[in-house]
């Protein structure tokens, strides 16, 4: 009896050990990116092919599924949907393409644009890119981001000679609403764009004031970072966010730079009733 006890644990070790390397291994693909040696990683897909298979050039057209948050979609897909300040559910709620590289193009009807999403608060500005249509919703259509590099933020323009800021304002039915302005002109001999931490500036400076005095958020009628109504015009107060170090007089004296700015003219009348916005 004492051999046959003894032999037990010895056996079953035996079998766990041929269960762990004899098991053969998981399929990797279709398992989503990085990939292992001699498997494609597919960026339009997000997973793993086998070599010589062809990835697909463009994102695969949006599921369009009815959704609340992310988990509700599939893998690579995301919910565009969002929460307003009364924790009321907002946005198209639909699942669109994830569209993270932004080299591929969406499918067609659609465009790549940072959208909120996953229900979180609008307030927060909790983005990520998706392949939404290209038709926005009604009212929506001069409220697109897709000019911008960085979403709320400054970044040196594709040949460093110029500061560019987007400016950022958020809309209870269109989400995200973006401005692009040149902040400062890298026009001196010698100067050019660097990115620095929290945005960029110009290594030399061209004017002698600051961009908080140059962009005050003080002279918007309503908060920064939303719309208001001017008679029959749609007005935004867009900001971008200003880090200690951008400006060359001494620290920033404002963590927000704002421009002011006409998004529509109506043809009726503007309502601030959630959100400016133009009634028939």
């Amino acid at each position: 009896m004492k051999t046959l006890r003894t032999s037990i644990p010895v056996l079953t070790l035996a079998a766990l050990f041929c269960l762990a390397r004899c098991v053969p291994t998981v399929a990797i693909e279709g398992a989503p990116c990085p990939c292992p040696d001699n498997y494609l990683c597919c960026a339009s897909l997000s997973s793993c092919l086998l070599p010589g298979q062809d990835c697909p050039q463009n994102y695969p057209a949006s599921s369009n599924e009815p959704c609340t948050q992310d988990s509700d979609c599939p893998r690579t897909e995301l919910c565009q949907s969002w929460t307003l300040a009364a924790e009321v559910l907002a946005g198209p709620q639909s699942c669109r393409q994830q569209c993270n590289d932004r080299n591929l193009p969406c499918a067609g009807g659609e465009v790549c644009q940072p959208v909120p999403h996953d229900g979180l608060p609008l307030a927060d500005v909790h983005f990520a890119w998706a392949c939404v249509p290209e038709s926005p919703p009604t009212g929506c259509a001069e409220y697109g981001c897709d000019e911008c590099d960085s979403i709320g933020s400054t970044y040196c323009d594709e040949n460093q000679v110029s500061v560019m800021g987007c400016f950022l304002a958020i809309h209870p039915h269109c989400g995200l609403s973006c401005r692009q302005a040149k902040v400062e002109s890298c026009s001196k001999i010698g100067s050019q764009c660097e990115l620095i931490e929290g945005g960029a500036r110009c290594t030399l400076s061209n004017y002698d004031g600051d961009i908080c005095a140059m962009f005050p958020c003080q002279e918007c009628s309503g908060d920064p970072g939303t719309f208001t109504c001017a008679g029959k015009v749609v007005m935004a107060c867009a900001k971008t966010s200003i880090s200690p170090n951008m400006c060359h007089t001494g620290p920033c004296t404002c963590t927000e730079a704002c421009i002011y700015t006409e998004i529509e003219t109506c043809p009726g009348t503007c309502s601030e009733e959630n959100g400016a916005h133009c009634v028939l």
